[in-house]
């Protein structure tokens, strides 16, 4: 393959001369090889016909030497291939990437629907009756020969009378008014005592919503009981 001639200018008198083979050199990787067509040894122009050229680009910096003549024989059959280098060792594991962020909540599920009204429950079994009461006893009256209990009535006892039950006496809704007085009898020598109406119970007395005026003696053998809205009230004493 032929190239165009090139035209280069290096130092004058150099010892250049027509045929001379020479390397035009930039670098290991771009140079030239050509044989001098001409040297002009008071300007240094020396125009030389390319032979070989190796690499490429443009460049302003050059080398120019002398070289022997190229070779003209074929190349060598190609070297075996090398063995395989040893694989080099694996690297370091990378950091392990920061956490990405939470994911927003959800929304909340819509309200479950309400459940059915349960059956009534049968009814509890009746309770069993109380057992009755005892019977109150009965007080004697000296007021009324047939009454035993004294409801709703009114009674006086006066001043000159003393009356006597060996029960209760009961009061039921009613009032009794037992009279006292300023009288003194003489009953032994210089001995008196006043004339009051006084009466005497062996049991209890009771009251229920009922009053006693007590200007005269009451005496009780067991307990007063009053209930309701009871109440005894005079001047009289109760022993």
């Amino acid at each position: 393959m032929s190239y165009p001639n090139i035209i280069l200018t290096t130092d004058p008198n150099l010892s250049f001369a027509q045929y001379d083979f020479i390397q035009i050199v930039h670098d290991e990787n771009n140079y030239i090889e050509a044989r001098v067509i001409s040297y002009n040894t008071s300007t240094g122009e020396l125009i030389a016909n390319p032979i070989h050229h190796h690499g490429s680009g443009s460049f302003n910096d050059w080398k120019i030497t002398l070289a022997g003549e190229p070779g003209t024989g074929t190349s060598g059959q190609a070297g075996a291939s090398g063995t395989s280098g040893t694989s080099g060792t694996d690297g370091t594991s990378g950091t392990s990437g920061t956490d990405g962020t939470s994911g927003t909540s959800g929304t909340d599920g819509t309200s479950g629907t309400s459940g059915t009204d349960g059956t009534s429950g049968t009814d509890g079994t009746s309770g069993t009756s109380g057992t009755d009461g005892t019977s109150g006893t009965s007080g004697t009256s000296n007021l009324l020969a047939s009454t035993e209990w004294n409801i709703e009535s009114e009674y006086q006892i006066s001043s000159n009378e003393q009356l006597t039950f060996s029960g209760d006496y009961v009061l039921d809704d009613s009032y009794l008014y037992i009279e006292g007085s300023d009288e003194q009898v003489e009953y032994s020598a210089n001995k008196f005592f006043k004339k009051t109406g006084k009466i005497f119970i062996g049991g209890n007395l009771l009251l229920k919503n009922s009053q006693i005026e007590n200007d005269g003696e009451i005496s009780v053998g067991g307990e007063v009981i009053l209930t309701g809205n009871s109440q005894i009230i005079g001047t009289g004493t109760i022993i």
